[in-house]
């Protein structure tokens, strides 16, 4: 999970050139190993992928693509008990980033960004319980999809991809 920062209309990639690896935050400090070698980092609990493995792992058997999940969290405990440590874990990330940065907006891509209300509806409110001191920026989902990654590399290579047409999770 990375996270494009954008300031005064530049992207900023950090003093060393590595800003924005969002997924390495760590939300969860006894967590899980992540691939990086640290534990409990936001990408182990909320990526598309970590969602998946963490459901088969609690013995979810119903779904074998992340996209068959939200369709099941009303009557699959597994579905549901990973989806919502997904999402708690998305805001803690999003709630950090935005005590830290305080963005105009927080938009969501990659694969995840498919689920629609499934995903926004419980992560703005969770997030909003993180910020009561303030007000929670917009979150929204990118129309870039799963080739977010792809868009991003081709504007830093000055080329800007024809966009994907928008599908939706099932259910």
């Amino acid at each position: 999970m990375s996270a494009a920062l954008h300031f005064a209309g530049q992207t900023w990639q950090g003093a060393g050139g590595a800003a924005g690896e969002f997924g390495h935050m760590m939300v969860n400090s006894g967590g899980e190993r992540c691939t990086c070698g640290q534990r409990g980092c936001l990408e182990t609990y909320a990526s598309a992928s970590a969602i998946l493995r963490r459901y088969k792992a609690r013995g979810g058997t119903r779904a074998i693509t992340t996209e068959q999940i939200p369709p099941l969290l009303a009557d699959d405990r597994s579905a549901a008990a990973v989806w919502s440590e997904a999402i708690e874990a998305l805001a803690q990330g999003i709630s950090a980033l935005t005590a830290i940065f305080d963005p105009e907006e927080i938009i969501i891509g990659g694969g995840l960004s498919l689920a629609g209300p499934a995903l926004l509806d419980p992560l703005r409110a969770a997030t909003s319980l993180r910020l009561g001191w303030r007000d929670a920026p917009p979150i929204s989902l990118s129309t870039a999809t799963s080739r977010a990654g792809l868009h991003g590399a081709g504007l830093m290579a000055g080329t800007v991809l024809s966009p994907e047409p928008r599908a939706s999770y099932a259910g």
